[in-house]
């Protein structure tokens, strides 16, 4: 990952939706990294995550899956994104889960300020075409969990279209 500049005009989706992904400090205890894939049709590398990391995508509106890994272990997370809008996710260990605006806005201020914004650079790019075949096995077996997790468990992990935010939190 690299650090990137220009965040308030990834923070202005216009008819895209925008999705930050936070890793907060609070996981001192976990230094591994969790790498971040959009799983939606093939495996797109999000970013690689270590504490106090976030990155902004800009995306179409409409269904995406999210995929997070670590050490083996894999979660998916489902995303309906709305035009204009803006989601807040929190990535720790293997999870990629929704913030809550509502309920959550102070710990996504905190989790925004104590973390440095980030890309993937070319060297993420590399890494995933070198580990392709396992990336996509991840993908397979992360994609046919979601319709077997129960109602509970798709609720937490759903980034539903209206957690989105028309104005920044910061």
């Amino acid at each position: 990952m690299v650090e990137s500049a220009g965040v308030m005009s990834l923070l202005h989706p216009g008819d895209r939706a925008v999705v930050v992904f936070l890793r907060p400090h609070q996981f001192l205890a976990t230094p591994r990294t969790t790498t971040v894939f959009d799983v939606t049709e093939e495996a797109l590398l999000v970013g690689i995550f270590s504490n106090g990391m976030k990155t902004i995508r800009v995306e179409e509106p409409g269904e995406r899956f999210y995929m997070g890994v670590l050490g083996g272990r894999r979660s998916i997370m489902r995303a309906t994104l709305r035009p204009g809008h803006i989601y807040y996710v929190k990535v720790f260990l293997e999870q990629v889960h929704p913030l809550r605006p509502e309920s959550e806005r102070e710990a996504i201020r905190r989790y925004w300020h104590e973390s440095v914004l980030v890309a993937p650079g070319p060297l993420g790019e590399k890494w995933l075409e070198e580990n392709r075949d396992s990336v996509d096995k991840h993908r397979a077996k992360a994609r046919a969990r979601w319709p077997l997790l129960t109602p509970a468990q798709q609720h937490r992990f759903d980034l539903r279209a209206e957690l989105g935010v028309e104005e920044p939190i910061r």
